[in-house]
């Protein structure tokens, strides 16, 4: 004879700010600006336009602006950009993100004026492919990145 199986439940009231599942929504960080490393001036940021996916794709999707984030700011490896630079103006660089979390179409559409952090900014971006598949509830084919970089040693 078997036992019926018990539920394994956690009996701890949860704390006053959580969210019930289900119950989250955008950050309470701005997602379009975002700090790199401690103690740096160095930073980096990203908006989201989108083809016939519908709706704001950035407050759809936050956890994946997120990731996206994540991926391509730890994939810029300032140590590539010429030693004798100490500050660069913002470089811009747009991408599309397929279905699959391909990335293609990388182009700088406002350069630093300076190659060496141009270069490194472009290759962060290369190196982050592929990124995880774009959400199953957006309808469209592929998401537009614009990616910013603000250099500062």
């Amino acid at each position: 004879m078997t036992r019926p199986s018990k539920v394994l439940e956690n009996k701890a009231p949860p704390p006053p700010n959580a969210v019930p599942y289900g119950g989250g929504g955008t950050p309470t960080v701005p997602y379009t600006s975002f700090a790199m490393g401690t103690g740096t001036a160095t930073q980096a940021g990203m908006g989201f336009s989108n083809d016939a996916g519908g709706g704001n794709f950035g407050a759809r999707f936050s956890w994946y602006v997120e990731a996206v984030q994540r991926r391509v700011s730890s994939n810029w490896i300032q140590a590539t950009v010429d030693p004798g630079i100490q500050f660069a103006p913002r470089v811009v660089v747009t991408f599309d993100v397929l279905k699959d979390g391909t990335i293609t179409n990388v182009q700088v559409t406002k350069s630093s004026g300076n190659a060496s952090v141009d270069t490194s900014a472009v290759r962060a971006v290369r190196d982050s492919t592929p990124l995880g598949r774009l959400p199953a509830e957006y309808s469209g084919s592929k998401v537009g990145v614009e990616f910013w970089f603000d250099y500062k040693r």
